[in-house]
């Protein structure tokens, strides 16, 4: 062959390795992202319930003892049944003063009492107490996990399995294989936090002790993942 030509079919083939389709054939450069989602339910391991308790009374003195009585009362009531004494913190005390014309001023006491408890169990009891002891309201229970990464470690393997099937999938019909992951973000956008049950608020039933259903059921924990896999052909 004369020089001019094997010289001419050197550019050419160098011009062939340059070329995008050979490059895209390279698996150090040929990428797949896929987001998976993996979602498990768990069953929660902690409760919190805020019980108010409000009396009124002509003078500020009797509106505090009233109101003071009442919820010393259901403390006692809390530790008889099992409920720990740190388990319960007194989360507001209001004092207000009613003003009426041509009447003499009313004065409103509140205290307002939140029990955190991992007993699920003695929650029926603790509506209980609470009713019978005089609350003037309660709200809960709202359930969650005293670990907050519970379940989360589960959710996000299932979201890596279902990230890695579609990659799969999606390799599968371009003609390509995986050969590898480049990046995994397994806390992409805001994050992922476990979902809190929430109660409705209660008002106590009657004196008469009635038990209380209390189901947490499961609660459901998702998670998702970002992933990008290299492809070969």
């Amino acid at each position: 062959m004369p020089r001019l030509a094997r010289l001419a079919a050197l550019v050419a083939f160098a011009l062939v390795l340059c070329s995008p389709a050979v490059a895209l054939a390279d698996p150090a450069t040929t990428t797949l992202h896929v987001e998976g989602h993996g979602r498990v339910f768990v069953m929660p391991d902690i409760a919190t319930v805020t019980i108010n308790v409000n009396r009124s009374g002509p003078t500020r003195q009797l509106a505090r003892r009233r109101v003071n009585t009442v919820v010393a009362r259901i403390v006692r009531g809390l530790v008889a049944i099992g409920i720990d004494r740190p388990s319960i913190q007194t989360s507001s005390i209001t004092l207000s003063t009613t003003h009426r014309r041509h009447h003499p001023a009313s004065y409103d006491a509140e205290i307002d009492l939140t029990v955190t408890t991992t007993h699920i169990s003695l929650l029926s009891p603790l509506f209980d107490v609470a009713s019978r002891a005089g609350a003037t309201s309660y709200q809960g229970s709202n359930f969650d996990f005293s670990n907050p990464s519970a379940g989360l470690i589960d959710a996000t393997n299932a979201a890596l399995r279902d990230a890695r099937a579609r990659a799969d999938a999606a390799a599968a019909t371009l003609g390509l294989h995986l050969v590898g992951v480049q990046s995994v973000d397994l806390d992409p956008g805001s994050g992922t936090q476990p979902p809190s049950g929430v109660g409705a608020p209660s008002s106590p039933t009657s004196a008469s002790s009635l038990k209380t259903p209390v189901l947490p059921g499961r609660q459901e924990v998702d998670a998702d993942v970002d992933v990008v896999y290299l492809l070969g052909s």
